[in-house]
């Protein structure tokens, strides 16, 4: 929280745009989901933690919803709805 608090003031100051994939991640993580978003090294993000931040990215530039959109092979398909919709809900939601 205190990360992201640091992120929109900075941005805020220089007005950036801040894409809040810290928060699509929280939303996944407290969702108790099967989905692991970092590699075993507990710090690169795994196929789907990129997979989600690209979502929100799109969510932000296109202002609209990733929901539906191609997803990797290693994901399975229900995997990346759900990554999506997380996404779509941190960015659009917000």
């Amino acid at each position: 929280a205190d990360l992201q608090t640091g992120y929109l003031e900075a941005a805020e100051t220089v007005d950036a745009l801040v894409i809040p994939v810290g928060s699509a991640w929280e939303q996944t993580v407290t969702q108790d989901l099967d989905v692991y978003l970092w590699q075993p090294d507990g710090i690169h993000p795994s196929e789907a933690g990129t997979y989600l931040a690209a979502c929100a990215f799109y969510a932000r530039f296109f202002q609209e919803s990733p929901e539906g959109l191609y997803h990797p092979e290693k994901l399975s398909a229900d995997t990346a709805a759900v990554l999506q919709a997380i996404a779509a809900e941190a960015v659009l939601e917000e």
